[in-house]
């Protein structure tokens, strides 16, 4: 299988992040959430109930 360059860069990109935490995931835990709450107005959330006129969702 031919290496796709997007994957390779998520997964450098996700080694650098556990490096700089000692591969620590309970800190890299807490900076995440950290991060989601100094920028909540960023994050978008998927519904998990139909709304009222819906009869399917995703």
């Amino acid at each position: 299988m031919k290496d796709d360059p997007i994957i390779t860069e998520i997964r450098d990109i996700r080694h650098k992040l556990s490096e700089k935490f000692g591969h620590d995931p309970k800190l890299l835990v807490k900076f995440l959430q950290e991060q989601e709450k100094s920028h909540a107005d960023r994050l978008v959330y998927l519904r998990t109930e139909p709304q009222k006129n819906e009869r399917y969702w995703t």
